[in-house]
């Protein structure tokens, strides 16, 4: 008489694949070796307190968090590698723009340059025509003549610069 027996899908399974090798087995001397082995295993692996046993049921029972987490893994080095690819190129923008920075600066000083050497020339030019100023003697009909010259060039300059 036959008790009731609790066997798991997984023992059900295992059973089956017993059934299908005890089926598959052709008695030829080559092959006989490795599969009257693995035989052997599926029926070790059916016991309980099997280390066979354990081993199976606890890889099944693994196998599948184990995939998930080497996906997870392989997901976070590619994003790894895209971070640093970021980063190389950040620090290339970064470079570029010290350099943009350098350049724009040197022609800045080249401006500032070129406008103090326009400063001094009209420093130069302005203290020749007051220099001549100088010379006039005060007091006298030259300095009747310089004046009105020198109001007539004015107005003529505001006029042609549109200053007025």
């Amino acid at each position: 008489m036959v008790e009731n027996i609790n066997i798991t899908e997984f023992e059900v399974e295992q059973l089956e694949a017993l059934a299908d090798l005890l089926e598959s087995i052709e008695f030829s001397r080559d092959g006989v070796e490795a599969k009257l082995l693995i035989l052997l295993l599926n029926i070790e692996s059916l016991l309980p307190k099997s280390n066979i046993f354990e081993y199976v049921v606890k890889t099944d029972i693994h196998k599948d968090e184990k995939l998930n987490l080497g996906e997870t893994r392989k997901n976070d080095f590619q994003e790894i590698d895209r971070l640093n690819q970021r980063i190389i190129d950040l620090n290339q923008a970064i470079e570029d723009a010290y350099r943009e920075i350098d350049t724009s600066g040197e022609a800045i000083k080249a401006h500032y340059e070129s406008i103090e050497t326009i400063n001094n020339r009209i420093a130069d030019i302005e203290n020749e025509i007051d220099e001549s100023e100088w010379k006039v003697d005060m007091g006298s009909h030259e300095e009747l003549t310089f004046n009105s010259i020198k109001q007539k060039l004015v107005i003529e300059k505001r006029i042609k610069y549109g200053n007025i």
